[in-house]
């Protein structure tokens, strides 16, 4: 017994057995006839699926499963974010992937894991308000990128990271691009080579002394360029103005005494010019001004001007006019005054303060004037006292008051009688080789207590000897109804 054998071709007809055909078995005989037709057929059909799944044959409206080739708007389903298999993504899967947003909280979090879904969106937005630093943790695989968009608040940073890797902080209330390679996370938009950056393109503002490699902004150049002054100039300060907004015009004056001194002295070269600081806006100020350091361009006391516009200055606590380390300012139309400590004006370490005109003195808890270890102050016009202390003038260890700075003599003006009381008083107090040198200089009206101490080779001098000619440590030229002490190498002339 043997079986057909088939031949792959597609016989058109079937042979229908006559009944006159004589039956005959075998190869070609006709009683196998049909069988053989249909075999072959079934053959041709074999061979046609098998090419047609091996893609050699197209079938008309149908794509091969070996690199087909769609037309039209075929679909696909949707994979869920973060897959990373050969499945085929559809327009919505992409789409997600690359514009996709993750709106997410990190309220009270310090860390975050993502999952493969979540970090899948192209686009990560956090907020919440943070009460620690905070780490977002992204699937290290599969390598790709994200915009970090960081809108949370609270004084702590945020991080985005792979689970062991590295990763990068981003600013709050930026955005950033960041990739993982698979281990970490990096900044996506770092190392440009040659980059040309258009628009207006901000930076981080570094410290004054930063000298590194960091871009420099206009605020940096800023803090380290000095204005030039080309002509007197003057700068304004009112208890309505604003150290944060204003600009020290009249229109937007400043806040400060203090700010004021602050800013001139820190980004301004006088140039041989005057710079006056304006007291405006008719409200008393309780804010002084502790001046230090020469400022460049300065050429004596007179190149910066406190003009009080005949305000009152009065501290609590502090001294109201403090110079010192070379710093340098002249006083005028201005009333002086502390409560419970301080001098009204203060100066060491070789700076040195003129009374210009206007200069009213009122109570004072120490000294209406007190320099110290080098310090000076220049009498150049009359002045009024109106207030008492413990010392109208204190010359301590090699201090300096001078009356002798100009070509009139100036006249000290005392309204009332103000009182000079309390340990070691003295109208006039020299000593440890402080010297006040009152040259031409006369007070009228009347004080209470000691009129002069003069100790430890503290100098009070007069022209032409008018304290000795006067009465000596009982001068009547000094205010006071005790009479003084001069002790331990302290000199009167």
């Amino acid at each position: 017994m043997a079986n057909i054998t088939e031949v792959v071709n597609y016989d058109t007809a079937i042979y229908q057995i006559a009944t006159t055909d004589a039956v005959m078995g075998g190869a070609g005989g006709i009683a196998n006839a049909q069988a053989q037709s249909l075999a072959n057929r079934t053959a041709y059909l074999l061979s046609q699926i098998n090419n047609i799944i091996a893609g050699d044959i197209a079938i008309p409206g149908f794509a091969p499963i070996n690199n087909p080739g769609f037309t039209g708007s075929p679909t696909a389903p949707t994979q869920a974010l973060g897959d990373n298999s050969p499945k085929l993504a559809t327009d919505a899967f992409v789409q997600a992937t690359i514009g996709g947003v993750l709106s997410q909280s990190l309220a009270g979090l310090s860390t975050l894991t993502l999952t493969a879904s979540q970090a899948g969106n192209g686009i990560l937005k956090f907020s919440g308000s943070l009460t620690s630093n905070c780490s977002v943790l992204v699937p290290a695989s599969p390598t790709r990128s994200w915009v970090i968009v960081n809108g949370t608040s609270g004084a702590y940073t945020l991080t985005i990271k792979t689970p062991t890797g590295t990763g990068v902080l981003v600013t709050q209330g930026k955005s950033a691009i960041i990739y993982t390679d698979g281990t970490n996370c990096y900044d996506a938009l770092s190392d440009f080579n040659n980059i040309a950056l258009t628009g207006s393109a901000t930076a981080p503002t570094h410290s004054k002394t930063d000298s590194s490699t960091n871009i420099a902004t206009t605020a940096f150049v800023d803090l380290n360029t000095r204005y030039i002054l080309t002509s007197a100039t003057t700068f304004y300060v009112s208890n309505s103005g604003s150290d944060t907004n204003g600009n020290g015009t009249s229109s937007s004056p400043w806040q400060t005494i203090q700010f004021a001194w602050q800013t001139i002295h820190n980004t301004y070269d006088l140039n041989g010019y005057v710079a006056t600081i304006q007291l405006s806006g008719g409200t008393n100020f309780t804010a002084g001004l502790a001046a230090s350091g020469q400022i460049p361009g300065q050429y004596g006391p007179s190149s910066i001007v406190l003009d009080g516009g005949g305000l009152t200055l009065t501290t609590t606590s502090a001294t109201a006019i403090y110079a010192g380390y070379g710093a340098v300012i002249t006083l005028q139309n201005i009333h002086l005054g502390t409560v419970t400590d301080g001098d009204c004006i203060g100066v060491n370490f070789g700076a040195q303060v003129l009374l210009g005109p206007g200069v009213i003195f009122m109570a004072c808890a120490r000294a209406h004037m007190d320099c110290w270890s080098g310090g000076s102050i220049l009498v150049g016009q009359n002045y009024t006292i109106n207030g008492g202390g413990i010392w109208h003038m204190l010359a301590d260890g090699g201090g300096f008051i001078s009356t002798a700075t100009s070509n009139i003599a100036p006249v000290a003006t005392l309204s009332g009688t103000p009182s000079f009381s309390g340990a070691g008083s003295a109208f006039l107090f020299p000593q440890n080789g402080g010297i006040i040198e009152l040259g031409h200089m006369t007070f009228s009206g009347a004080a209470t207590g000691q009129k002069l101490l003069a100790q430890y080779n503290g100098i009070l001098s007069s022209y032409n000897g008018l304290i000795a000619s006067t009465g000596g440590i009982n001068s009547t030229a000094i205010p006071g109804n005790i009479a003084g002490v001069q002790q331990y190498g302290g000199q009167i002339y």
